[in-house]
């Protein structure tokens, strides 16, 4: 019988992962594709939680629930299937995610009034040199299930740990959220983004594929009203919000118009 050397990755292909060139936007991305792909979650609601003195990032959806958890810790897997539809790349976009984003992974998902869960921590994986093992048993839900999925008898819960390393500012990754999916949202797909405070002001947006999304912090928006004379002598009345975003380039500022009004 021929030998044959084993290929499968180390986990050193870990830290590789977790040290790749991408942003915040981009990686939630993928998670948010997992919860609202057709042949994935299939849901019609993902409501993302921003907790910014926890530094805990939640996503929540209320599909169908993933087959097994550990379809979205295994490299190169595609938790439910594939759509043309999907933004994912080749199936290793979630795990990446996590990899990416994370120090710290919590993941349960229901089907059937059923639940599975795990908790990942990354260090341990790496230290040991061993990829992860999760669980793949349904069980019945019990008081440490959240809450909203209990209720609803289907759905995913993925919560992160954010690493130290990532700046995860959030009027940003909603506009790049709102941009991506604006298809889906055009379609009646909901994305929410709750930020909790670290000043114990919660800030709670729907996010819209038109027009641009306004940030969260309410003291960043202005509303205005003005009057211009026009060349037959009538007033032209408008009124509107502008909004101040710090990360926003000069070439894409613009004032965003309510109505126009002439009298």
């Amino acid at each position: 019988m021929e030998r044959t050397f084993d290929t499968s990755p180390s986990a050193r292909i870990l830290t590789a992962l977790a040290n790749i060139s991408w942003k915040p936007h981009g990686a939630i991305s993928e998670i948010v594709d997992n919860a609202l792909g057709e042949q994935r979650g299939n849901a019609d609601e993902v409501l993302i939680i921003w907790d910014k003195r926890a530094r805990k990032l939640t996503v929540r959806d209320n599909g169908v629930g993933m087959k097994r958890v550990g379809h979205l810790f295994q490299l190169g897997s595609i938790p439910m299937g594939w759509s043309a539809t999907d933004i994912g790349q080749f199936g290793s976009g979630g795990t990446m995610a996590l990899l990416w984003l994370a120090t710290d992974v919590r993941i349960y998902t229901m089907r059937g009034g059923k639940v599975m869960f795990d908790h990942v921590r990354w260090k341990d994986h790496v230290d040991s040199g061993e990829f992860p093992q999760v669980s793949d048993e349904w069980k019945e839900p019990t008081a440490n299930t959240p809450t909203a999925l209990r209720e609803l008898g289907h759905g995913t819960q993925i919560e992160l740990l954010i690493r130290r390393d990532r700046a995860i500012k959030e009027d940003q990754i909603q506009r790049e959220l709102a941009h991506t999916y604006a298809p889906a949202l055009r379609q009646g797909k909901v994305i929410k983004w709750l930020t909790v405070s670290s000043q114990g002001r919660d800030y709670i947006t729907k996010l819209k594929a038109d027009p641009f999304p306004l940030p969260s912090d309410k003291s960043k928006i202005v509303r205005f009203r003005v009057s211009v004379a026009g060349d037959d002598g009538r007033l032209l009345a408008a009124r509107g919000e502008v909004a101040l975003y710090d990360d926003l380039p000069w070439k894409e500022s613009f004032c965003q118009l309510a109505s126009v009004i002439a009298t």
